[in-house]
């Protein structure tokens, strides 16, 4: 065996061994991924406890428009997830008129710093913890029930009440508490995450959630209001930073009228020169011939020649190939070539090639148009 053929085998040989040790130790597996929702789940993120709560017999709907607040059935269980900014006296007193004729309500506490109008009638108080508290799961009871359920609850504020009748107390506060509401009931937590769609399935947060779901008793209904319309950067501003918008609107006032006079005359416009059509069909030609298109604009004047020409003879069409050529000679006088260029399409390699076949098109145009 020669050297070349002895290094081939070798280095044929550690290749296989290569594989052999790769397929060996590796071997190829599915991973699942998390993607995260989609759908009408990304939009809506209590849909998963709207769905729980069709299928145990209770409906779901939600409550888009501030309008639908006037329109609540008589019983069932409201949830007002935050923010709430859009919420006016109108609307709040509409729902606790609701919940003082029975219904219920489950209301998310605005973060601390954030006007909450449903809590602040309901004389519950946010405060902040003395020390952070950990988000882990813990044994929670709600009023009616003595089973105590596996819900995790995270708390960046607590809650004080002195109007509550049943509570699930941290240090410092509540996490979350019931208050009796004429024949109603509210339900305030720190936080709604356990009920959103992706937390409900884990520890006792579906049960939790559909406890909730029935505290406006049998036959009610379960109402989400995700008002659209959340509080906007304008809104905000104009209700947060008046003052501070007022005095940036008098110095760019007064800015502009102290620079205004520094402007002199307006200049006029330069009246902009207009290309004639011309113009812009020799661009438009060159362009296509500088991107190999010369058989495209060959094509295009020999078609505009024949309809020309079968318009001024319309028995052009139905005669044979040497037929048209006759009757090419006999009304143009073409030769050979030039009725070939005419009745076959041509790929012309050349600027002259391009510029015969043209003219002889050219001509029928002419000799038609001297002949009308």
């Amino acid at each position: 065996m020669s050297r070349e053929g002895i290094w081939t085998a070798a280095l044929a040989a550690l290749v296989g061994l290569g594989a052999i040790w790769f397929f060996m130790n590796f071997e190829r597996v599915t991973v699942r991924e998390r993607v995260g929702m989609s759908g009408e789940a990304r939009r809506n993120p209590y849909l998963a406890l709207q769905r729980l709560s069709g299928r145990m017999g209770q409906p779901a709907r939600e409550l888009r428009t501030l309008a639908d607040l006037g329109r609540l059935p008589a019983r069932g269980v409201l949830l007002l997830p935050r923010p709430r900014g859009d919420l006016g006296r109108l609307e709040r007193d509409r729902i606790l008129g609701w919940v003082a004729q029975g219904g219920a309500i489950v209301v998310e506490a605005e973060p601390a710093r954030t006007a909450d109008p449903i809590l602040d009638a309901l004389g519950v108080r946010r405060v902040r913890p003395s020390e952070a508290i950990a988000s882990r799961p813990r044994q929670v009871t709600l009023a009616g029930s003595d089973d105590a359920l596996l819900v995790s609850l995270p708390a960046a504020q607590l809650l004080e009440s002195k109007h509550a009748k049943h509570s699930v107390d941290a240090k410092d506060g509540a996490l979350l508490v019931q208050i009796p509401y004429g024949r109603g009931l509210a339900t305030v937590l720190v936080d709604l995450a356990p009920l959103r769609n992706d937390a409900i399935g884990r520890h006792d947060h579906a049960e939790f959630g559909w406890r909730l779901a029935r505290a406006g008793g049998a036959g009610g209904w379960l109402l989400v209001f995700d008002n659209p319309e959340k509080l906007s950067l304008v809104d905000w501003l104009r209700a947060h930073a008046a003052h501070a918008l007022a005095a940036a609107a008098a110095f760019i006032a007064l800015w502009l009228w102290r620079t205004a006079p520094r402007f002199g005359p307006i200049a006029p416009d330069p009246e902009r020169a207009r290309r004639s059509l011309l113009d812009h069909l020799r661009a438009s030609g060159r362009f296509l011939w500088a991107a190999g298109q010369g058989a495209l604009l060959a094509e295009a004047a020999r078609e505009a020649a024949l309809r020309r020409l079968q318009y001024a003879h319309p028995d052009f069409a139905g005669l044979s190939a040497s037929e048209q050529r006759a009757r090419l000679a006999a009304t143009f006088g073409f030769g050979e070539e030039e009725a070939r260029q005419v009745l076959a399409p041509q790929t012309p390699r050349t600027i002259p090639d391009f510029v015969r076949g043209v003219r002889v098109c050219q001509a029928i145009h002419e000799r038609l148009a001297r002949n009308r």
